[in-house]
């Protein structure tokens, strides 16, 4: 409006589905915009939070996947004023309530503590589990697979392999009869 740019910060999420992210970051100007009586009332030092709420709006769609679900622009608007309402006080204020709701939170296996956000549950201290590591698939090259089939060409998954290890060198998983670093000949023992 008058002629300044700048950056304003994104929200940090894992994605879902970015149909629609787009639409409801747009959704989320507007309503800024109309909230705030009209693009040519707003002043420069207002651009900050309002490209701030359409960020957090765009986040929540690519959360939600609101772009496909909602679908009309009206119900997106509508959906994003009262879900961000409550937080528009400020944008510090309403950043904070974003990464809270946007936060993959983990369940306690020791005390069932529910949606931790942190790396040790604050009741027992117990550790977050590492996560599960998929298998890639070698006939599509279809990655971090987490079922037994690949879900893009069917392939099965691999069946896991375990070799001895050289108990004279510590070497592990050795497939073959002799271990490649030592020489060792594989015996009954390993």
């Amino acid at each position: 409006m008058d002629g300044r740019s700048g950056l304003v910060e994104s929200y940090p999420i894992e994605a879902v589905d970015t149909t629609g992210a787009g639409d409801c970051f747009f959704a989320g100007l507007l309503y800024q915009i109309k909230k705030k009586g009209g693009i040519d009332k707003i002043v420069s030092e207002e651009f900050p939070q309002i490209l701030s709420f359409a960020n957090a709006a765009g986040a929540l769609g690519d959360l939600a996947g609101l772009g496909v679900s909602l679908g009309a622009m009206g119900s997106v608007i509508g959906m994003t004023k009262d879900a961000l309402n409550p937080m528009t006080q400020d944008a510090a204020q309403m950043g904070a309530a974003v990464g809270a709701a946007v936060a993959v939170g983990w369940d306690c296996p020791v005390c069932g503590h529910k949606n931790i956000t942190t790396n040790f549950c604050p009741d027992c201290g117990g550790k977050k589990p590492e996560a599960k590591t998929g298998w890639d698939c070698a006939q599509c090259g279809t990655k971090n697979i987490q079922s037994r089939f690949c879900p893009n060409c069917g392939a099965r998954k691999p069946e896991e392999k375990h070799g001895w290890i050289c108990p004279e060198c510590g070497t592990k998983d050795i497939m073959t009869n002799f271990c490649p670093n030592c020489g060792r000949k594989k015996d009954e023992s390993c």
